[in-house]
């Protein structure tokens, strides 16, 4: 139930803003992208620790914005047996801390023009803990005639509040569309 909650937040933030999302992507130098011209998603995969396959409603929204971003890229959706490239997506989630220490002195009486008065001064620490949930969302482009992995993105963000479904659609959209801006690779 925990992970249905938390994925359900990460279609909600998965990119609260372009800066609390980084990308990151992979690919086999030897490879020639513009060869291809034909891709299907395998939407039936199983991944173990997938949290996408917990939620339909993500799952359906980030396989649609993948397919609508491959298309604009010109690349022809079709069947799975006559696709040059299948396309695999799923998520992981990590409860993560963020510690800060902030140092500040108190007392002590400084008088007239800078002249300190001894006795009184303390430095003390203080640290704040932190807890948030970060998710990560991969997709992974293969050749189905070598049956080898071409290429690989991901996007990593903190997850925050469910927001409507329309605000989680479009940000699993720009979340999709980050991840898939360096494919094919230049």
């Amino acid at each position: 139930m925990k992970h249905f909650f938390v994925l359900t937040a990460m279609a909600a933030v998965l990119l609260a803003g372009c800066s609390s999302f980084d990308t990151s992507s992979d690919y086999d130098p030897s490879t020639d992208f513009l060869r291809y011209r034909t891709f299907a998603v395998k939407k039936d995969a199983k991944i173990p620790g997938d949290v996408l396959a917990e939620n339909d409603f993500t799952q359906k929204r980030v396989f649609a914005a993948i397919e609508s971003v491959l298309m604009s890229k010109g690349l022809r959706m079709v069947s799975p047996d006559e696709a040059e490239l299948i396309v695999m997506s799923y998520a992981g989630v990590k409860d993560k801390v963020n510690l800060n220490t902030y140092g500040y002195a108190t007392g002590g009486y400084w008088g007239r023009y800078g002249y300190g008065y001894p006795g009184g001064m303390a430095y003390s620490t203080q640290t704040v803990a932190t807890h948030y949930t970060e998710g990560t969302l991969h997709i992974d482009i293969l050749d189905q005639t070598k049956k080898e992995l071409v290429w690989k993105g991901w996007g990593t963000g903190v997850i925050s509040d469910a927001r409507s479904p329309q605000e989680r659609e479009q940000l699993i959209g720009e979340a999709v569309t980050e991840v898939l801006d360096n494919f094919p690779p230049h």
